[in-house]
């Protein structure tokens, strides 16, 4: 039997952020670096700091992010799969709008 989907507010309760030290390199990130895991949480209230009509690339939003959480990098996995649901929930809205258009 299929899992009910999990609404955006469930997709924010996530796992508390918290920082790891890598014991090899990571995606382009050395061995020994202080990693950053982050939860929707505290991307979403990141995301508020962002000023309206701004724009910001992942990579300076990443650096931004482990910065204030005094570490040397944030999991670029980890922040791209909770970006969506911050984003959503920051915005308000209930479901995915993201649309696909396939070229082809």
């Amino acid at each position: 039997m299929p899992r009910a989907k999990k609404t955006w507010g469930e997709k924010m309760k996530a796992k508390p952020p918290h920082d790891v030290i890598l014991e090899k390199d990571f995606a382009g990130i050395p061995k020994g670096s202080k990693l950053h895991i982050s939860c929707p949480v505290k991307v979403a209230a990141e995301l508020k700091t962002i000023a309206p009509g701004s724009t910001m690339s992942i990579q300076a939003f990443r650096r931004q992010l482990a910065a204030r959480n005094n570490c040397d990098a944030t999991c670029p996995v980890t922040l791209l799969l909770v970006l969506v649901p911050s984003g959503a929930r920051t915005r308000g809205l209930t479901k995915p709008t993201v649309k696909r258009k396939l070229v082809g």
